[in-house]
């Protein structure tokens, strides 16, 4: 059985559809939508035709009273339903996505029978660390989504013999032969939220010192911070760089832009638990500069599919990206990504390691 807030469809809930997809080809699963939700995870189940059940847990939100408010509102009403749901599917296994429903279904878990599926940081988050161990009891097993998050479970006091890694994965994409730098131009992007942490400025500043060195097209992805934007905008303007940049704002075909791309930058500022661009990139035969943030440097090998680079450090960027301006270097640091993908964080391998993992927990 899962339980899954499933409120709306982000990164952590498309993880999840997958996992819940690979374990209801192995054995039927019954999902407990256990938050207020927009109907988009709903369809999703539908679609994949998963049983679930909708109950409504919430939270105690510190600064939203009147979601606090509602929330114990319907906890007694969601206990009474989560209760007679598992005196009917007697679950051997809980898996979740979040602590949270750990704790709200506390009296309702058999010691050791939940199996926490970790998308986040918490030894260094204010009062994260308390909630992982507050939750070891009911656990039987911590998924990380990788070796960063499975260190900062270690430091959250997780035994290491409790904790496998499962990284996340990139939709595959059809092999082809991809020409790179039509023009003799360098095509580089940066792909998601346009935020000050996720270093968008920084790659600014490394074009500036590239300008005239080599021809070069940034296409900036995705939106976010409006204030932000402007200052990248005016940066941009007043360093003569608005011929060379194009924004795309938000674009729901990925795939599109990185067919467009030879070069993808994640130039990320604060760790990343994961980081699908980086991994979606390699999968389009793009090479790749990533900054030492988390587990970014886990997904790009070093000299062989991209580059790692430390972050806040325009002129290392600049200096990979000089790098890459040569159609051998990315055809070969291309295929190496995808082959690194392929084999690392492919669909495939997701389902399959999830399943070893719940199937781990259950001999446990």
């Amino acid at each position: 059985m899962a339980v899954i807030a499933g409120n709306y469809i982000y990164g952590k809930e498309v993880v999840g559809l997958q996992a819940l997809e690979a374990l209801n080809a192995h054995s039927d699963v019954l999902t407990i939508i256990s938050g207020w939700n927009d109907g988009a995870f709903k369809k999703e189940l539908e679609q994949r035709n998963i049983a679930y059940k909708i109950i409504k847990l919430g939270w105690i939100y510190i600064t939203k009273p009147l979601w606090t408010l509602d929330s114990l509102i319907h906890i007694p009403g969601a206990w009474l339903s989560y209760w007679k749901i598992a005196k009917e599917y007697k679950p051997d296994i809980i898996y979740t996505d979040s602590y949270r429903n750990v704790i709200l279904l506390w009296p309702f878990l058999k010691k050791k029978s939940v199996v926490l599926h970790v998308h986040e940081e918490h030894a260094y988050v204010k009062r994260g660390k308390g909630f992982i161990q507050k939750v070891l009891p009911k656990t039987n097993r911590f998924i990380a989504v990788s070796e960063f998050i499975k260190n900062d479970l270690l430091a959250c006091g997780v035994c290491e013999k409790m904790i496998t890694v499962v990284y996340n994965s990139t939709k595959e994409v059809e092999e082809v032969e991809k020409a790179y730098m039509p023009g003799d131009v360098l095509r580089i992007g940066i792909i998601g939220q346009v935020l000050k942490t996720k270093g968008h400025e920084d790659l600014i500043d490394a074009l500036i010192l590239l300008k005239g060195k080599m021809a070069f097209t940034l296409s900036i992805t995705g939106t976010g911070d409006n204030h932000y934007i402007e200052i990248l905008k005016n940066k941009i303007s007043a360093n003569g760089l608005d011929k060379m940049v194009n924004w795309n704002g938000y674009v729901e075909d990925k795939g599109q832009v990185y067919e467009s791309l030879d070069v993808v930058v994640v130039p990320s500022r604060k760790n990343e638990s994961f980081g699908l661009v980086a991994a979606e990139s390699g999968m389009y035969y793009c090479a790749t500069i990533v900054t030492d943030a988390g587990a970014l440097g886990e997904i790009v090998k070093d000299g062989k599919t991209g580059f790692v680079v430390d972050k806040e450090d325009p002129s290392s960027i600049a200096d990979r990206i000089y790098k890459l301006y040569d159609r051998q270097t990315l055809m070969e640091m291309g295929q190496n990504g995808r082959q690194r993908v392929q084999k690392l964080f492919s669909e495939k391998a997701f389902k399959s390691e999830i399943l070893s993992a719940l199937e781990l927990s259950i001999k446990n």
